[in-house]
């Protein structure tokens, strides 16, 4: 799970890398050095941010969701044994509790 968390991130600082760089290109920000006053104020760029992190959001949420429903009740219901489980039945049919 942690693997799968630290490849979203490293996708997310990836994409925010190209969002900060196309509208810096395109403006020619990288040039001078008053471009981090430059890119503070740029619309697209924070769009462009938000889109990202909301996806990052989403993603961890999938790999939870597939560890948690998958990955870990597999585990940890493998090794259990149950017993007695026909007696119970009998019991709740007739309206008893066993």
């Amino acid at each position: 799970m942690i693997g799968w968390y630290l490849l979203a991130s490293l996708a997310l600082g990836v994409y925010l890398a190209i969002c900060v760089a196309a509208p810096s290109a395109v403006n020619g920000a990288l040039h001078y050095s008053a471009a981090a006053e430059e890119l503070s104020k740029s619309i697209p760029t924070l769009v462009m941010s938000v889109i990202g992190y909301l996806a990052l959001v989403l993603s961890f949420n999938v790999v939870i969701r597939v560890y948690l429903l998958r990955d870990l009740w597999v585990t940890v219901l493998q090794p259990m044994q149950l017993e007695g489980h026909r007696r119970c039945g009998r019991c709740h049919g007739q309206g008893r509790t066993c």
